[in-house]
């Protein structure tokens, strides 16, 4: 069933000064318009790792980690202890450097701004990214800072505490909703009137939270969800089938983490169900549920053996970006507001969802079968627990 997104509440609430804001800690900022001539405006990207945060008019970069030294003693104190392992040598903004090339390499935008609390760095990735425009699509590329963000049509977040070898996504949540504040309230403070997409994890959590402290629309609001989940599960089912992955019909829905699960009772290639095709070819029932297994754990699988996920993630947030601001009218796997759907409230989590230009359009409310309907409900009750104690505990202010 397909519903209209109800309409957004009206313009954002200014925001208080003094709040949980942290100078040291700035996005980027990046103006739309590339591809085709068809984007236009601003776009910015807030990508930050355990306190870093790469800023761009199209997106934000999510995961990874810090550098050492000051910048990372500097995250440890403030947010009690959010550092990065011995052993993790990807941080340094894996997730929004990679969000920020894939940007590059398709000519989503015009302009990307980074920011970062490690400057140099930023001043360098930009420089580094800025040298691949005489292959690709010519582009201003620039380290930012949080007052950019005032005319940006795009707020991508990425930025948190990256995901350790034995951690769940749902176990980064009380230090990512503090780092979370300190980025939204100076992007509301700037000014910013455009559209934000949260790729930082616990993804579905962040996005509700980054709704309740920004104070803007619910259609303005929207996290990456299940969309790499259900790249990794098109993935899997190509393998099995022989087929390309891009012709799979299939979507893992729920949270973005250990609850979510497949819609067996829609995943079909080409009309005929995965189901049905595992049961043609001699192959147990069980195998759907290995299926299920291997794509819901297939980040820990990655993050034990190389430290972090971030080609997936940071080409499939540069796919929603390039929806966004191509006004597309797309529908993919997203973590957006519940009201009322699968008999939902108060909460983002994943389900197919249409974007355009000017954010949310529809959330599709999938027919699901009984089992279905009782793991969604069972995804959502898990994520509203640990959101509910989370706010409790770090006590941040929201506006809504």
């Amino acid at each position: 069933m397909t519903r209209p997104i109800q309409p957004g509440c009206g313009q954002p609430i200014p925001a208080t000064k003094g709040t949980s804001s942290n100078d040291e800690r700035r996005p980027g900022a990046f103006r739309g318009g590339g591809l085709g001539g068809k984007q236009h405006g601003t776009l910015h990207v807030l990508a930050a790792q355990a306190g870093r945060k790469e800023k761009a008019l199209i997106g934000v970069a999510c995961g990874g980690g810090v550098h050492g030294g000051d910048a990372e003693r500097r995250l440890v104190d403030e947010f009690g202890g959010v550092g990065v392992p011995d052993h993790q040598k990807v941080g340094d903004g894996a997730v929004g450097s990679t969000f920020a090339f894939s940007m590059v390499q398709q000519g989503i935008a015009e302009e990307l701004g980074i920011i970062d609390i490690a400057k140099e760095h930023v001043q360098g990735d930009a420089i580094d990214l800025a040298d691949a425009t005489p292959w690709t699509y010519p582009k201003n590329i620039y380290a930012a800072d949080y007052p950019d963000c005032k005319d940006a049509d795009l707020i991508v977040i990425t930025a948190g505490a990256p995901q350790k070898p034995g951690e769940t996504r749902l176990d980064l949540v009380n230090k990512n909703l503090k780092i979370l504040s300190s980025i939204v309230e100076p992007i509301v403070e700037s000014g910013f009137d455009g559209i934000f997409l949260v790729v930082a994890n616990p993804v579905d959590i962040l996005t509700h939270a980054t709704w309740k402290i920004s104070g803007f629309p619910k259609d303005r609001v929207i996290g990456s969800g299940t969309s790499l989940d259900t790249g990794r599960l098109q993935k899997v089912i190509g393998e099995m089938e022989h087929v390309d992955p891009r012709s799979v019909n299939a979507y893992m829905l729920g949270e973005h983490g250990d609850t979510e699960f497949p819609a067996w009772s829609y995943n079909n290639v080409g009309g005929v169900k995965v189901s049905d095709w595992v049961k043609a070819h001699g192959m147990d029932e069980s195998k759907l549920e290995d299926i299920h297994k291997g794509v819901a754990n297939m980040a820990y699988d990655i993050i034990n053996k190389k430290g972090a996920t971030f080609y997936g993630i940071g080409t499939a947030s540069a796919m929603i970006a390039k929806a966004i601001l191509n006004d597309e009218h797309r529908v993919l796997p997203l973590s957006v507001a519940m009201d009322g759907q699968y008999g939902l409230h108060d909460l983002h989590i994943g389900t197919p969802a249409v974007v355009g230009r000017k954010g949310l359009e529809q959330i599709i409310e999938m027919p699901l079968s009984d089992d279905e309907q009782a793991k969604m409900e069972a995804s959502a009750k898990q994520l509203k627990e640990v959101m509910d104690k989370a706010f409790k505990e770090t006590g941040v202010k929201v506006r809504q």
